[in-house]
């Protein structure tokens, strides 16, 4: 995966069995299948291809935006 000013930003995810708000950065979402909510302890399933391809999509757009500032 290639690092963009995205990966150290995080991301929070909904507890759908308390509603608890767990903080996690994109690049360690995009590594883990779960993670255990900070509230109650319950496991939360990470849809990683659609993160992951959600995420690819916002760097390659920012790769974009960011040729077309640099480049007149």
């Amino acid at each position: 995966m290639v690092e963009s000013p995205i990966d150290d930003m995080h991301v929070e995810i909904s507890c759908p069995q308390c509603a608890h708000q767990t903080k996690q950065p994109i690049d360690w979402i995009c590594d883990h299948w779960e993670l255990a909510c900070d509230g109650c302890g319950a496991v939360i399933a990470v849809d990683r291809p659609a993160f992951r391809k959600a995420i690819e999509d916002v760097r390659r757009r920012l790769n974009e935006a960011r040729y077309r500032i640099t480049v007149p």
